[in-house]
């Protein structure tokens, strides 16, 4: 006995809202990224209280990018008042069918050396290093996550969500000769997971970019000179916090330059001008932070152009330039530079520095404060 043409149909159309409209009432009821929207805390460094425990989740893909890391991490200074805590993840890509795996080494013996072993064998020793320099005052955790590129995201987000990490460092997209002055890798899929991590990380993100492949050694003999550049906004003033944690190093000199527009040099327009104003009050008026000296600078500019030409006379006598992303916002101080921008990524002053030799040799850290949906 056949079926009744209308129940067929009835079947025929239920199978096909099944297939095209379930899909869309899915993705509309389950946003994945809610998870990481981190819009119930603050997982900053600017909203980080006194004398609180930084947490940072490093990510390493080749073993250059291990020296500049630690280096970058080195000239925070952690003490027992100002503690650190390091999650340290080497990422590598999952070929063929395998299944993901991800490796917590506090839990796991030694193995034996493989091609992948023997990288986390150097992660692990040169980390390991780090925290005996710094006894107490530092705890190091390393991590394995082998995974498809296009997943490596998730298990970034998940990691920082899970330790309540305040900053998650990543490695620029590309790696410079060591005389940097010619590109020698250019990794694409690199470049778009920084893309995902930075829109769906539950904190603050870095991106690091390292031309000079050396590592610095912090002594009275050889300082680590730090430039931030300021021009204003919630990412900017991120930078600025995490620029003054190293000014407890006293091996490292910093520099605070603000660039002001001309035509409203004099004038406080707005709720965020009010806000970058005051946390700069105490640098501009004293010099200092706390007890440490620093130098501060202020330069009128009318444009992006002139902007560009003062950064280019400035940083090349410094070893790290710090800046905000603020990705897409346009300035008086940078008109004219945001079209030209190849890595959008990187905003327009990280932009300026990554594509040109404007930085020198200098290392260059791009912050993105955290986002949340109450700013959308």
């Amino acid at each position: 006995m056949g079926m009744p043409d209308n129940v067929l149909a009835l079947v025929i159309v239920s199978i096909i809202l099944s297939a095209t409209v379930g899909p869309f009432l899915l993705a509309y009821l389950y946003d994945p990224m809610k998870k990481y929207a981190g819009n119930y805390t603050k997982r900053n460094i600017f909203d980080l209280k006194n004398n609180s425990e930084l947490r940072v989740l490093t990510c390493i893909h080749r073993p250059d990018n291990i020296p500049p890391t630690i280096n970058l991490l080195e000239a925070t200074f952690p003490t027992k008042d100002n503690p650190l805590c390091v999650y340290a993840l080497q990422l590598i890509e999952l070929t063929g069918r395998a299944a993901p795996v991800f490796i917590s080494h506090q839990l796991q013996s030694k193995k034996k050396h493989d091609s992948n072993a023997s990288m986390a064998d150097k992660l692990i020793d040169a980390f390991q290093n780090f925290e005996h320099e710094f006894k107490d005052a530092l705890v190091v955790n390393t991590f394995t996550s082998i995974s498809p590129t296009e997943l490596m995201y998730d298990d970034i987000c998940t990691l920082a969500l899970n330790k309540f990490t305040s900053l998650i460092v990543l490695p620029f997209h590309k790696k410079w000769s060591s005389d940097g002055n010619s590109i020698e890798i250019e990794d694409e899929s690199l470049r778009e997971l920084n893309f995902r991590v930075m829109r769906r990380a539950p904190c603050s993100v870095g991106i690091l970019i390292e031309r000079m492949q050396m590592t610095h050694i912090f002594s009275p003999e050889t300082p680590y000179t730090v430039c931030m550049l300021f021009i204003g906004g919630k990412d900017d003033r991120e930078a600025l916090y995490f620029a003054k944690r190293m000014t407890k190093n006293p091996h490292v000199r910093l520099t605070v330059v603000r660039f002001l527009a001309r035509n409203n040099y004099s004038e406080v327009t707005d709720l965020q001008e009010l806000l970058d104003t005051e946390i700069l009050n105490d640098i501009r008026i004293n010099g200092k932070v706390g007890e440490t000296n620093m130098n501060y600078i202020e330069k009128i500019v009318q444009d992006g152009p002139e902007t560009a030409l003062v950064i280019r006379k400035l940083v090349k006598e410094y070893d790290l330039i710090i800046v905000g992303r603020q990705a897409g916002i346009e300035t008086p101080q940078t008109s004219g530079l945001l079209q030209w921008s190849e890595y959008p990524e990187l905003g327009v002053l990280g932009d300026l520095l990554a594509s040109t030799d404007a930085a020198g040799k200098a290392t260059v850290f791009v912050m993105q404060q955290q986002r949340r949906e109450s700013d959308a």
